[in-house]
C-alpha cells in the first residue's frame, strides 16, 4: 500500500488532545517539553476547555504540535508516507513531515500564523457557509454578484465534490447564499468561524507571514507535498510563496486528494479528530481505506492494519 498522510484543519481540535500520547511515549513527552511558546503548550493542549482552545492563536500551534508528535511516532515505527497533505493549518503538519522545517520550529511558526490571522480577523463581521450541490463557476459568479464594495463574499474552500465553502463579510455571504439557493443549491449551511480565512481579507496576515518566513531556512521536500494553494504538487513555485498564498486564497483540497490518488496513493491516514478529511475522501473514492489517528488506541490499531 502507498500511504498518504492527511492533516486535519482548524475545527477538529478537541480538549485534552495529545495527553494520552504524552503520557505513554517518551519521545512525545520530550517533543512537548522542548517547545517554548508564548503560552504553556502542554497546559493549553491537555487541560484548557474548548472555549479557550477554539481561539485561533491557540488552535493552530496546538494542532500542529499534536500532528507532528504523532508523525514522529510513525517514523519510529519505520512508516514514512508516500505523500502528505493538510487542510489549512494542517499543511504545516505536512511540510514538517516532509522535512522542510524542523517540527519544533514549525510549531512556533504555527503560533505566529495563528496570531496574525486572529489579529486580521479582529472586529470583522464574518460569515461562512458551506454550499452543497453546485459547481465552482456558479458559486464564484454568485459571490461576485453579492459583493458590494469592500463587503465581499469569496470561495474559501473546495473540499470535495459537491461541497464548496464561501466566506467573507456576513451580509455578502448571506446574499450569495440566497442567490445560490435560487440557482439550485441543495443546501446552504452556515458555519461557525472566527474570521474570513482563505480570502482576500487575510492580505495583512499573509504579508506578515511572508516577513516571518524570510527569517526561516527551508529544506527541500523529502517526500511529495500537495499544496492547498495550487491543488497539487509544486513545480517551480517556492514553498514559502505557496504558504503565503494559502492564507488569502481558496484551499483546493479536493484537487489535492485527486492528484494524490492519481499518483498512486491507495491508502490514507488522517491525523486529527472528527474524520472530516476521511469524509471528503469518501466523496471522491469510497473504496480507498482511510485510518483515523486521534488517540493511542487508534494509533496502535492503524499500525496493525498498515503492517498486515
Amino acid at each position: 500500500m502507498r500511504i498518504g498522510f492527511l492533516y486535519s484543519g482548524q475545527g477538529s481540535q478537541t480538549p485534552g488532545m495529545g495527553r494520552d500520547f504524552y503520557e505513554k511515549f517518551d519521545s512525545v513527552k520530550a517533543f512537548y517539553d522542548e517547545i517554548a511558546l508564548d503560552f504553556d503548550l502542554k497546559e493549553y493542549s491537555f487541560e484548557k476547555p474548548e472555549e479557550v482552545i477554539v481561539q485561533t492563536r491557540y488552535t493552530q500551534p496546538i494542532m500542529n504540535a499534536f500532528q507532528s508528535a504523532v508523525t514522529g511516532l510513525f517514523k519510529e515505527e519505520g512508516i514514512t508516507p508516500d505523500g502528505v497533505c493538510g487542510l489549512s493549518i494542517g499543511e504545516y503538519g505536512a511540510v514538517a513531515a516532509a522535512g522542510i522545517i524542523d517540527p519544533k520550529e514549525c510549531v512556533k511558526l504555527a503560533e505566529f500564523r495563528g496570531k496574525v490571522m486572529e489579529e486580521s480577523a479582529a472586529g470583522f463581521n464574518t460569515g461562512m457557509t458551506a454550499i452543497l450541490g453546485l459547481d465552482e463557476n456558479t458559486i464564484q459568479a454568485a459571490c461576485e454578484k453579492a459583493s458590494e464594495g469592500d463587503n465581499k463574499a469569496e470561495i474559501s474552500n473546495i473540499n470535495c465534490p459537491g461541497q464548496i465553502v464561501i466566506s467573507g463579510e456576513a451580509g455578502a455571504v448571506e446574499r450569495a447564499s440566497e442567490i445560490l439557493k435560487e440557482n439550485g443549491a441543495r443546501k446552504c449551511i452556515p458555519l461557525k468561524v472566527s474570521g474570513p480565512f482563505h480570502t482576500s481579507y487575510m492580505e495583512e496576515a499573509s504579508r506578515k507571514l511572508e516577513e516571518k518566513l524570510s527569517e526561516i531556512e527551508f529544506q527541500e521536500e523529502l517526500i511529495p507535498v500537495y499544496y492547498n494553494a495550487i491543488g497539487g504538487k509544486r513545480e517551480k513555485q517556492e514553498i514559502k510563496d505557496l504558504l503565503v498564498e494559502q492564507v488569502k486564497s481558496p484551499v483546493r483540497f479536493q484537487e489535492d486528494l485527486e492528484e494524490m490518488i492519481s499518483d498512486g496513493i491507495d491508502g490514507f491516514v488522517e491525523i486529527g479528530f472528527g474524520g472530516v478529511l476521511k469524509g471528503f475522501l469518501k466523496r471522491i473514492d469510497r473504496k480507498i481505506p482511510c485510518y483515523e489517528v486521534y488517540s493511542v488506541e487508534s494509533f496502535e490499531e492503524c499500525l496493525r492494519s498498515i503492517k498486515e
